[in-house]
């Protein structure tokens, strides 16, 4: 939890008055494998809404770079261990703007809220679509979730997998 704090201040620190902000709001689903040395795979498929803030500065004409802070929280699991929730920072996002379609392709960490915090990295690629001539937009993002692992007596757990969803997003002046 720290961490994720310690990551939060650095992004709200990169802020400034030239940078674009967006705010965030998706549904979907995703589907996370647990793995662990010598025991049955277990499996962590839930249906989830998420949060993210972003804040983005331009590169060039078409280009962008920016910084993510976001949350996924599950509302439906089989399992009933931890909360399940997924908290990621994305201090790598690049950003294209091709006419109409505005592409992402994104790299950050995350912590898994399972048996314990599992923390690693996560890549990922969204498009995003505006809404007429609003600032809203909507858009459909693919993530990896990739060696979320904790330490274990008997062997570490580790997480891997993929999440789908599609958001609204809202693009502050």
């Amino acid at each position: 939890m720290k961490r994720i704090v310690w990551l939060m201040c650095l992004f709200a620190v990169s802020l400034n008055a030239t940078a674009e902000l967006r705010l965030s709001l998706a549904a979907g689903e995703r589907q996370l494998d647990i793995f662990r040395k010598e025991h049955p795979q277990q499996t962590d498929d839930a249906k989830f809404v998420g949060l993210a803030v972003g804040a983005y500065r331009e590169l060039g004409e078409r280009w962008q770079a920016g910084a993510v802070i976001e949350g996924m929280y599950a509302i439906s699991r089989e399992q009933d261990i931890g909360s399940g929730r997924i908290l990621g920072f994305r201090p790598v996002n690049l950003v294209t703007n091709a006419g109409w379609l505005r592409t992402e392709f994104y790299g950050g960490v995350a912590q898994y809220d399972w048996v314990k915090k599992a923390g690693g990295y996560y890549l990922g690629l969204n498009a995003l679509a505006p809404i007429a001539s609003s600032d809203f937009s909507v858009g459909l993002d693919y993530k990896y979730f990739q060696d979320l692992a904790h330490d274990a007596v008997g062997g570490d757990y580790i997480v891997d997998g993929p999440a789908l969803s599609l958001s609204i997003s809202y693009k502050f002046d």
